[in-house]
């Protein structure tokens, strides 16, 4: 939190959803990448933070370890 708000974030592990606190120190025209679990898959999203929300769109299926702790699996 002290360097917040970031221009880029990149999660490294998958999870079922990008944890709160992250989207929060996301600066605006920021982007996030993180694989995301949907369905028993794992695809790379990225998201954009926009004046209008949270713009996401999926890159390809990949595969990385679970999140683990709080908001992990």
């Amino acid at each position: 939190p002290p360097q917040a708000p970031y221009d880029r974030i990149c999660i490294t592990a998958a999870c079922s959803a990008v944890p709160s606190p992250l989207l929060e120190e996301l600066s605006p025209g920021g982007r996030l990448i993180a694989p995301l679990t949907e369905y028993g898959l794992q695809i790379l999203t990225l998201f954009e933070k926009t004046p209008g929300g949270m713009e996401k769109k999926a890159i390809c299926e990949v595969l990385y370890i679970n999140l683990r702790g709080k908001y992990g699996v």
